[in-house]
């Protein structure tokens, strides 16, 4: 997963996907921040595509939109053979719906004004002046289109046996996240990423485990800015049932036991840091040493304290009587 500006899909949002039920499941978690204004809508960017694959999406809404319209048409040209219609397909789909749109986009800017087209200027192109054409096709193909990020989550048929799927499409490009379990778009990627990573994510986690992880990614996501407090969620678990959408009461119960979590939890952060505190305490205020006199205790050998001022004539005496000793 590519970590560049452009791949954060904007300004604001985030949203995350994790699988789980070795691999049977995907939950999806999104705010509802849109990339046009810092206003909170109550417009879900959890997007319907088939009743077993949903599009969550970050960037430019305008954007999305006439992508999106343009992927329903294509499922609705096959809605008599769900079988061509996977979540990979959808996300390929989207990808080559963002380059068509660059390419018409990039057509009405830099070509139309001279009466040409992408089919014309093709044609063209060796009766115009080759810095003109170099020109041009500089222009087209380095066009900046807005920012555009898409989660699409589902479950298919299409490995021969029914199983959920994570793609990411940023601006054109598409990745599969089955491998890693689990994926994140919006200015908020890197703290969700973060939380499900040290949350010890896995695919084959039950539903449930997995579902407050998604939802405590999401949450801990909202430190970045631009991130909304308001929380969708989606589950896709049962082959041939629908996908799930969380209710506002079954949200409210989630953000509840998340709540009471992080409390419990910063209260144990907060008795380590006094801990600490109180540790490193010791050595910038080491306590003072006992004031106790020395004591040392006499041995038989050694002169008493009254004889210490004689110990040089006592010396010299011996000296004088054993010769031994001179």
């Amino acid at each position: 997963m590519h970590h560049n500006e452009s791949f954060q899909g904007g300004r604001m949002t985030v949203c995350v996907a994790a699988l789980s039920s070795d691999g049977a499941s995907v939950v999806g978690a999104s705010d509802r921040m849109v990339s046009t204004t810092d206003n909170q809508t109550r417009r879900m960017k959890i997007h319907h595509l088939t009743d077993q694959i949903v599009a969550m999406i970050a960037g430019d809404v305008a954007l999305h939109t006439e992508l999106l319209n343009e992927i329903r048409a294509a499922i609705a040209i096959n809605a008599d053979t769900p079988e061509n219609i996977s979540v990979k397909s959808i996300a390929d789909t989207y990808a080559s719906a963002f380059w068509e749109a660059k390419r018409r986009r990039a057509e009405q800017q830099f070509l139309a004004p001279l009466g040409l087209n992408t089919g014309t200027f093709l044609e063209q192109q060796r009766s115009l002046n080759d810095k003109i054409v170099a020109d041009i096709t500089r222009e087209i193909v380095g066009f900046q289109m807005p920012s555009c990020s898409a989660l699409i989550i589902g479950k298919d048929a299409s490995l021969g046996y029914v199983r959920a799927h994570i793609y990411a499409m940023e601006s054109g490009v598409i990745t599969c996240h089955n491998e890693t379990g689990f994926a994140s778009i919006g200015v908020g990627w890197y703290q969700a990423m973060s939380s499900l990573m040290f949350a010890g994510h896995r695919a084959e986690l039950t539903l449930d485990s997995v579902l407050y992880m998604t939802l405590a990614a999401k949450k801990r996501a909202e430190v970045a800015p631009g991130v909304g407090q308001e929380t969708d969620m989606v589950a896709i678990t049962v082959p041939d049932e629908n996908y799930v959408l969380f209710s506002a009461s079954t949200m409210e119960r989630m953000e509840s036991i998340y709540a009471r979590s992080e409390g419990h939890h910063d209260a144990i952060n907060q008795n380590a840091i006094r801990e600490c505190h109180e540790f490193f305490d010791t050595f910038r205020n080491p306590p003072a040493k006992p004031d106790v006199e020395e004591r040392v205790e006499l041995s038989g050998t050694q002169p008493q304290p009254n004889d210490v001022d004689q110990s040089g004539s006592v010396a010299e005496a011996q000296a004088r009587t054993d010769p031994a000793s001179v």
